[in-house]
């Protein structure tokens, strides 16, 4: 039983710590890395939304 607490409580000691490394801070979109893998880059864009770089969807030109 303590095994099995003690390997959720390192788990989500790692979960938060990988969550807390993603949150990117900037000051201007230019700041904020572009993706890897062009599919991403062709329908979504990292902006700097609130000093933290987010996905932001491209909007549609018709």
């Amino acid at each position: 039983m303590f095994e099995i607490f003690k390997f959720v409580y390192v788990v989500v000691i790692f979960l938060s710590l990988y969550i807390l490394s993603t949150l990117i801070e900037c000051e201007i979109d230019l700041d904020c890395p572009k993706s890897y893998i062009k599919l991403w880059d062709k329908n979504y864009a990292h902006r700097c939304v609130n000093n933290i770089c987010e996905w932001v969807k491209k909007p549609r030109i018709y």
